[in-house]
């Protein structure tokens, strides 16, 4: 019997190694998908909006939490 092992990839560029700060909306993020440290990934879809002028980071917000949570 064979068994299928499936790896999570993600295609996305690193945060940039000068983003600092904005730990709050990372957290938000965490807490609004069910993500705690040690908590199973709830399989539920969820959405979130995450929007402002542009150049204020939301990408680099967005690339931080996938960085931190790799599993979604």
């Amino acid at each position: 019997m064979a068994t299928n092992i499936y790896k999570s990839v993600v295609f996305a560029p690193a945060a940039s190694k000068l983003f600092t700060g904005q730990q709050e909306y990372i957290q938000i993020l965490k807490k609004h998908f069910g993500i705690f440290s040690g908590d199973s990934i709830i399989s539920e879809q969820k959405h979130f909006l995450l929007y402002g002028m542009g150049g204020i980071g939301k990408t680099q917000i967005c690339l931080k939490f996938i960085e931190e949570v790799p599993d979604m």
